[in-house]
């Protein structure tokens, strides 16, 4: 997802990289109370105009939500009461170009799709609009649960 900040509101004109960062870690804290999120990752980007947006990668646990949309439409809600109405989000849509599609299920078993989700994150991390500045944000990683059998790779 892509998260920003309506132009003329007063959050996009003073376009201040740790106020989105508060936003930001607020959203994460939010989103990670909900059951089926195993995760997230966000990272600033600057546009060619100098304003600041973020890019997000969440992780869905596929065993308990199928679909992105209700969960993209949750988040975009809570997106909006975090920046009392003054931000905007969009969902990111594969492109025709690219290698690789976010909202494929990963099989933590399939080389490829782990790769691919690699590939993703990568994408993600690229220094070309970091201005110099890598500035991101995760949710804390939680200790295994140590419960049921191990998995095993084939």
């Amino acid at each position: 997802m892509d998260f920003d900040y309506q132009r003329g509101t007063n959050r996009f004109i003073r376009n201040s990289s740790f106020e989105i960062q508060d936003d930001l870690r607020e959203l994460t804290q939010a989103v990670m109370q909900i059951p089926q999120l195993c995760g997230c990752f966000w990272v600033l980007e600057w546009t060619k105009t100098n304003t600041i947006h973020a890019h997000a990668i969440f992780y869905l646990n596929g065993q308990k939500h199928q679909k992105s949309f209700p969960f993209i439409q949750q988040t975009g809600e809570l997106w909006l009461k975090i920046t009392n109405n003054e931000g905007k989000y969009e969902r990111c849509k594969p492109k025709e170009y690219c290698r690789d599609n976010i909202n494929n299920v990963v099989d933590y078993d399939n080389d490829e799709d782990v790769n691919s989700l690699r590939r993703i994150v990568s994408y993600l991390t690229k220094e070309s609009q970091k201005d110099g500045y890598l500035i991101w944000g995760s949710n804390e990683v939680p200790a295994p649960a140590r419960q049921g059998r191990p998995r095993r790779s084939k």
